[in-house]
């Protein structure tokens, strides 16, 4: 596969993302709209509160898997001085680390995995989900994160033209 094509799908994966965390902060706004006029109305919907939570914290995590693969996250580059937008063309140092954020996020997603499990034997008390839930959230953002940074290797390895963002 070129890098083109490589760069393009990443694109699309990235929309796709963006626009299903973008639902879920709309369905949230929505949410607390009809909360507020609930309450306003004297009426409390208890469940409310902890759709809003799963809701914000799956909507954190796809968002999360957006910014890795549109190359937006917070970086510190420690050794680099030049300004922005003037750095010489990605080579085999921004594969190495691709590389390494992608295991470190591989090595936190396989620690955390476990507390999934755990969670899940806590009920929430309003709708019938788990807290298994919300951790499952950080561990497929984890796995998602880390995939991003291999396609991203993947796209710098094929060769010069995988330095588009």
């Amino acid at each position: 596969m070129s890098p083109a094509a490589l760069i393009r799908g990443r694109r699309r994966l990235a929309g796709l993302c963006m626009g299903v965390a973008g639902a879920l902060g709309a369905a949230i706004l929505l949410l607390l709209t009809v909360n507020v006029a609930a309450r306003a109305a004297g009426m409390n919907l208890v469940w409310v509160s902890e759709t809003s939570r799963v809701l914000f914290v799956w909507g954190v995590a796809v968002g999360m898997i957006a910014v890795s693969l549109t190359g937006q996250h917070f970086r510190v580059d420690l050794f680099g001085h030049d300004p922005v937008g003037e750095a010489e063309p990605a080579g085999s140092w921004e594969i190495i680390l691709q590389l390494g954020a992608a295991a470190v996020m591989a090595y936190i997603a396989l620690s955390a995995a476990p507390t999934i499990a755990r969670a899940a034997t806590q009920q929430m008390s309003a709708i019938p989900l788990t807290y298994g839930n919300l951790r499952a959230a950080l561990v497929v953002a984890l796995t998602g994160m880390g995939l991003a940074h291999l396609w991203r290797a993947a796209e710098l390895a094929l060769g010069p033209s995988g330095r588009g963002g």
